[in-house]
């Protein structure tokens, strides 16, 4: 019985390493960039103070999105309080809501909305100790009533 099981097992381990070596990733080319391009024409693209980046591809859906939160009070020449929305098929950025009353330092993208995190204490006019969200209809709240610090990542 014993090699009836062995004669079996063989050939099935020699096929599963078979589709294994065959299914090995293959090493990643490196991905060259030619230039850096602006976000907006001017110096109007450019928004110091930045302090975190997120990014969502919902091309499938809508536009993609990259999300910039830090110490500012414009984006590309928009008025926006500290967290601001890179649009890639419009090239426009646009404030999210009445943004935050101090610095962003930490954004995170879900499902449900955008999650900031920083030094502030009030998003979008609302009480939110150091962490709130921004649903796509640009409504902040409070998260879980927030956190006695301040959120850097």
């Amino acid at each position: 019985m014993k090699n009836t099981y062995r004669n079996h097992l063989l050939p099935a381990i020699v096929l599963l390493l078979s589709f294994l070596i065959q299914c090995a990733p293959l090493k990643a080319q490196p991905v060259t960039y030619e230039s850096w391009m602006p976000l907006s024409s001017g110096t109007a693209g450019t928004i110091p103070g930045v302090r975190s980046l997120a990014y969502l591809d919902t091309s499938y859906l809508a536009p993609q999105l990259l999300f910039a939160g830090g110490k500012f009070d414009s984006a590309g020449g928009v008025k926006a309080s500290r967290i601001a929305v890179w649009n890639g098929n419009s090239g426009t950025w646009s404030a999210m809501g009445s943004g935050t009353n101090d610095e962003v330092d930490a954004i995170a993208v879900f499902k449900g909305g955008i999650y900031a995190g920083g030094k502030f204490d009030t998003a979008g006019g609302v009480k939110a100790l150091h962490i709130a969200m921004c649903n796509n209809t640009n409504v902040w709240s409070s998260v879980a009533g927030g956190l006695n610090g301040n959120v850097y990542a």
